[in-house]
């Protein structure tokens, strides 16, 4: 039985009997090309029914040694449904010898070509193994949302947003893309709120400074003004708290004996002071 594979067209010498009645699935050696081969039977029973007659074959000469022409392997004829319990197919046999390549009837090769695209058409598609995503129009949200936080950026540092947000050539805004971000606008919109004004602008340097001191000033004055009031609570409470803790009776003793002389010293210059300030007065009443 000759087969002749649809694809390339290369003819292989099997044995009847290899390929059942019912047909098998054989691969071409030469282009590795899988089709559907029917018995031989079938396929008389097919070209009798169109009115075609199959090629005969005749024992031909022993052909000349070429050279040239490279021997093509036989084809691989397994049965899909027959395999062994490994997975492996049992049914692979090989032709005895290839055969050299003769005229075949047209409308045989197109009645094998349609049957074919036929059974190529019937499978079921692949998918694609790779999945392209289009342009989503990033593009101008991106440029939209760059425009937005430049406006903000101008109303920090209280300037006009239509000064900071002119509308840009094509060109100049590809530019601008290929620079690296503004250090210090960056910097200003990661101001602290305490560093921004009532209106939201960031603060400059000199005002930053100012504020800096008198928040220092203000800080040191009301540290004096705990100092002093935690010292008064002291003097008052230290009779108790020598009683409840006899280990510091020594300690607040003391404490309370400076204070006692410190008190004496003021109301002395408190009372110079004001005789000095009663003199002052009376020299001035009297030479008016």
């Amino acid at each position: 039985m000759r087969l002749i594979c649809p694809n390339c067209g290369a003819q292989y010498e099997v044995d009847a009997k290899v390929i059942p009645e019912s047909g098998r699935d054989v691969q071409c050696s030469n282009c590795g090309h899988t089709w559907f081969q029917q018995s031989a039977e079938v396929d008389s029973d097919l070209a009798d029914e169109l009115g075609f007659e199959l090629p005969v074959d005749d024992a031909a000469p022993e052909p000349s040694i070429d050279t040239t022409q490279v021997d093509q392997p036989l084809p691989q004829i397994f049965d899909v449904h027959d395999t062994d319990k490994d997975g492996h197919n049992n049914a692979t046999t090989k032709a005895n010898a290839p055969v050299q390549r003769s005229a075949v009837s047209d409308s045989v090769r197109d009645i094998l070509r349609a049957e074919v695209e036929y059974n190529q058409n019937n499978r079921p598609a692949e998918p694609d193994a790779l999945e392209t995503q289009p342009d989503l129009g990033l593009q101008g949200a991106s440029t939209k949302d760059q425009k937005g936080l430049r406006d903000r950026m101008a109303r920090l540092r209280g300037l006009s947003p239509s000064a900071d947000s002119v509308e840009q050539t094509p060109v100049q805004s590809a530019k601008r893309r290929d620079l690296l971000p503004n250090i210090d606008e960056i910097n200003s919109t990661l101001s602290a709120a305490s560093e921004r004004n009532d209106d939201g602008t960031v603060q400059d340097d000199d005002t930053r400074k100012e504020r800096s001191r008198k928040t220092g000033f203000r800080t040191t004055f009301l540290a004096l003004i705990l100092l002093v009031i935690l010292l008064i609570l002291a003097y008052i409470f230290a009779p108790m708290l020598a009683q409840k803790v006899p280990a510091l009776a020594g300690v607040l003793d003391g404490f309370v004996a400076g204070a006692n002389d410190f008190r004496t010293w003021l109301d002395t210059l408190m009372t110079s002071t004001s005789a000095r300030m009663n003199a002052l007065l009376g020299q001035l009443n009297g030479g008016s």
